[in-house]
């Protein structure tokens, strides 16, 4: 395991006991996300998505993100990919931000004892709130698991990804470990495309600030053109 995703899970496990503390603020949340993946030719690829989030303990939006990225493929185990991200924030403070982000893909291993994949991306921000750059490094590992022997199974997924503030901004950004995620759940298929549904825990502890967990249903539709 890599050093950001161990920092993820120790996250979550020294706040996990913390969690009922009324300094702790909570918050439970719908996150849907509509994507979709294509190919350019032999060795390229494209992704669109768009990502509505309901906060507020469901009661309300609280931000609306769009993506597109174009990838290279190195090999069979290695995609390159240039994106960029407009998003909507709709919290006690509405901003929106522009993020232009680089990511690498990574098959790491894989066996009858399922699939492990890397991610890692490095994300620059601008906030409608200030004129800084923000600079954010992001790294995510995944294991996925086939549930059963037959065509098409239920898969079973965990994944845990942490985030890093290179930066210090005048938008609020602090340099440092920011949030974790951990998420678990199941992959299922429908025909040619799949749904992943589970629950993510967000847990958002900046330097000198309020620590955050977020209870998240995730839904993510993955379709096919």
């Amino acid at each position: 395991m890599t050093l950001h995703a161990a920092l993820a899970l120790a996250a979550a496990v020294v706040l996990a006991p913390s969690i009922s503390d009324a300094r702790v603020r909570q918050d439970r949340q719908l996150w849907v996300n509509l994507s979709a993946q294509g190919k350019l030719g032999k060795a390229r690829v494209w992704t669109a998505e768009l990502h509505p989030r309901v906060g507020q303990n469901l009661s309300g939006p609280s931000a609306l993100l769009g993506r597109v990225a174009v990838g290279f493929v190195v090999n069979e185990r290695v995609t390159l990919h240039q994106g960029f991200v407009y998003q909507e924030v709709f919290d006690g403070r509405p901003r929106n931000e522009k993020r232009p982000y680089q990511q690498a893909d990574f098959d790491i291993a894989s066996g009858g004892w399922g699939a492990l994949k890397g991610r890692l991306r490095l994300e620059q921000r601008w906030f409608s709130t200030g004129s800084d750059m923000g600079l954010r490094f992001r790294e995510q590992i995944r294991f996925e698991k086939a549930l059963s022997d037959v065509e098409n199974p239920l898969t079973g997924i965990f994944t845990a990804e942490a985030f890093v503030n290179v930066l210090t901004t005048d938008y609020g950004a602090r340099r440092g470990f920011e949030t974790a995620r951990l998420f678990g759940g199941v992959r299922i298929p429908l025909a040619d495309q799949a749904l992943e549904a589970g629950y993510q825990a967000q847990i958002t502890a900046p330097p000198g600030g309020d620590t955050r967990v977020d209870h998240i249903l995730m839904l993510t539709f993955r379709l096919k053109p």
